[in-house]
């Protein structure tokens, strides 16, 4: 799949998850300053009670995954019971 990917978009993906923050230690601190949400992450978070705040929020992430420009066929050779799993 990722050969399918256009340079553009396997780009984007690469640094929404290049910028995942450093896990926790032992005493639940990071060592980063900067730990943030990343993209991705923020992708998979729940929308939260419903308001235009909300909405916002999910077409913003709507546009974040349309900028990416996948491919229709992308999962074209996976099976429908495993992409049933992860819808």
């Amino acid at each position: 799949m990722h050969a399918q990917l256009s340079p553009a978009a396997q780009h984007a993906l690469n640094a929404w998850l290049d910028l995942a923050p450093t896990p926790a230690t032992e005493d639940g601190t990071t060592d980063r300053v900067d730990a943030e949400p990343v993209p991705f992450n923020v992708l998979k978070a729940e929308p939260g009670r419903v308001g235009v705040a909300s909405v916002l929020k999910e077409v913003a992430k709507l546009r974040m995954l349309t900028a990416l420009q996948l491919p229709e066929n992308l999962f074209a050779t996976v099976s429908p019971k495993v992409l049933a799993m992860y819808r």
